[in-house]
């Protein structure tokens, strides 16, 4: 018996597209038996508020119609095809797995609903209250498999044990909408090895890969069995189809003592209870009491001894160890290469243009953007402030990638301006923070005119730590589609800048990874001039940020690193942060690599005052407080 896992890669929102991607990998199933695409992968994740659109209703509806045809006449009849995808009914929405099998439909509705994080599911669907499971008929003996979707395995009731010692399920298929972040698949592999381990079961957990607007897919399906051994990994970012033989792993129950526990029936009163006590504990009637009215839909499938698989060459790929091992640069710059490209493609738009300073910022996101799309226009604008090493280590860097450049001087056209505007407005001449933001202001207007031109998108540079802070200039070095490092802390972006250099040969050149940073906006400008050190200011941001640390756990996890800070450092870099919401709301999208990033997971008001409180709290109660 074969399982096919299809990680190919959808387009969010694009029905038509991701429907014809299905029917363009129908050959790669001739030999399948049961043929899996990701968790609502005909819509994409997520189409969001289009899903209470009445004529989004019916496009979906028609497209599963249509597919249920086209499979038919391609002779698949006999194969179970599950498919992602919403489904409507009674004036309800939900997340489901749509099976089509011999002429008929039948429906598996996701049971939990994630409403945290990047995830806002309980806005659009209902929560399902049934089982599927698929009665395997194998050498006289039946084996029993059920599907689930994504956080049916996370939540805390998570159905698998209730599946597992109530029907004697020996394996699951769960499809999934997973999003990326570093350090992800670690977690998805400990949940899914301890839960084969408890359950003495597999899993077949298929990912989607694809791009949410700023949320990334990456894919990353495996197999483990049920001794919570990984069988297969599936690249991250890649498309790719894998076939599991099933039979073999049957095979294997039969031919290993170690398998034994899973054939045996089980005492459904006794044996089952003691097994869950110790998961759920004191919470087990109320784990019970939770699925108790569920309904069961069964599928049985015959599976004929022997299966001629010799004809497709993928089905004879031997299923092999395959884990994917990355380091972190090394799985950061895959990632923001392929939502670089995803981003590209799903808009349309085949060009980006980006100002280029000679920082590290500018000089990491143009090798992206070079390495991502084929036409990447990189432009130069010195003013007097710009040290001349500036300008030609901006120059190198565009040679080293081959690119052709612009270099447009604003100093003269920067000065008239300010000129005018001080005698219109009769402002003194001194020279302040209105006076570096024109700069920068100057440059938008420049690689906004270009784009319009030439139909292209901008592309800014901003990072996580500038961000964080306010520290860039709005409507400034801020515009732009995306802002492909802006879920990057400073010192990723070095790091990253390093592991690019190690890659491709230094192509980004020594001076510019070594300089101090500096907006150069006015003489002699350093960034350390005008917010705390990137060092500290780091740190203090990750822990406040991504982990929600208080003042007093912050100041003494630094103490480990022999790091001591004040608390007036710590309070001006809270109120950088809360004052600054303004300026956020009106930036570009950044790729999410983190656990914690801020387009779609921070929810705070524009207009507040917290940092006012938080400042009366550690001041005036001496730091001793927990949030």
């Amino acid at each position: 018996m074969i399982i096919s896992l299809a990680q190919i890669t959808f387009s969010n929102a694009n029905i038509e597209y991701n429907f014809n991607k299905i029917i363009q990998n129908l050959d790669n199933f001739h030999n399948s038996n049961i043929i899996i695409f990701p968790e609502l992968f005909l819509s994409g994740y997520l189409p969001g508020d289009l899903l209470l659109i009445t004529e989004y209703k019916k496009i979906i509806n028609l497209k599963i119609n249509n597919l249920k045809n086209i499979i038919l006449k391609k002779g698949y009849k006999d194969k179970i095809f599950i498919l992602g995808a919403p489904f409507y009914k009674n004036n309800k929405i939900y997340n489901s797995a749509v099976i089509l099998y011999k002429n008929k439909t039948f429906i598996y509705n996701k049971i939990f609903l994630p409403n945290y994080g990047i995830f806002d599911e309980k806005r659009y669907f209902s929560s399902g209250n049934s089982f599927t499971i698929f009665k395997i008929n194998y050498n006289n003996k039946v084996y029993n498999l059920s599907l689930l979707i994504c956080e049916d395995i996370w939540d805390d009731f998570s159905p698998i044990y209730y599946l597992k010692y109530k029907y004697n399920i020996f394996g699951f298929i769960v499809i999934n909408s997973s999003p990326f972040e570093i350090d992800k698949q670690k977690k998805r592999y400990d949940l899914l090895i301890n839960k084969a381990k408890e359950t003495n079961a597999f899993f077949v957990y298929l990912n989607n890969v694809g791009l949410y607007d700023d949320i990334l897919f990456d894919g990353n399906s495996f197999i483990v069995n049920n001794l919570g051994n990984i069988v297969y990994n599936l690249d991250a970012f890649n498309e790719e189809i894998f076939h599991f033989n099933l039979s073999n792993y049957l095979n294997n129950l039969h031919n290993n003592k170690a398998f034994i526990n899973i054939e045996k029936s089980i005492d459904q009163k006794k044996s089952y209870k003691n097994i869950l006590k110790k998961v759920f504990k004191s919470n087990l009637n109320n784990y019970f009491k939770f699925y108790k009215d569920f309904k069961i839909q069964t599928i049985k499938f015959n599976l004929k001894n022997k299966i001629n698989i010799k004809d497709n060459e993928n089905f004879s790929k031997k299923e092999k160890i395959k884990t994917i091992k990355e380091e972190t640069d090394e799985l950061i710059y895959k990632s923001l290469i392929f939502g670089i490209k995803e981003y590209f493609r799903n808009t349309g738009f085949r060009s980006a243009v980006i100002g280029v300073s000679g920082g590290i910022d500018s000089a990491v996101c143009l090798v992206l953007l070079k390495n991502s799309i084929n036409n990447v226009i990189p432009v130069i604008m010195p003013t007097k402030f710009n040290k001349e090493s500036s300008i030609k280590d901006a120059i190198n860097l565009c040679k080293n990638l081959n690119l052709n450049y612009f270099i447009v001087n604003i100093d003269e056209f920067y000065f008239k301006l300010r000129e005018s505007l001080i005698k219109e407005f009769k402002f003194n001449d001194d020279f302040n923070l209105a006076d570096e933001n024109l700069q920068s202001r100057i440059r938008a207007i420049i690689l906004m005119y270009y784009a319009n031109k030439t139909n292209s998108l901008v592309v800014a540079t901003s990072n996580k730590s500038e961000v964080s802070v306010g520290y860039f200039t709005l409507y400034g070095d801020s515009i732009g589609a995306i802002a492909p490092l802006k879920d990057l802390y400073k010192f990723q972006v070095y790091s990253l800048a390093n592991y690019i250099n190690k890659i491709f040969n230094n192509v980004i050149p020594e001076e510019i990874i070594l300089k101090e940073p500096s907006a150069e906006l006015r003489d002699n400008q350093k960034d350390e001039d005008d917010i705390p050190s990137y060092h500290i200011l780091n740190k203090i941001l990750y822990y406040h940020l991504e982990k929600k640390f208080t003042f007093k756990q912050i100041k003494n996890k630094l103490k480990e690193e022999n790091i001591d800070i004040t608390k007036n450092l710590y309070l001006d870099i809270i109120k950088r942060i809360y004052v600054n919401e303004y300026k956020r709301y009106q930036t570009p999208i950044g790729f999410k690599i983190s656990e914690f990033s801020f387009t779609k997971e921070r929810r705070v008001p524009i207009i507040n005052s917290f940092y006012k409180d938080l400042y009366n709290l550690v001041i005036k109660k001496g730091g001793v407080f927990s949030l």
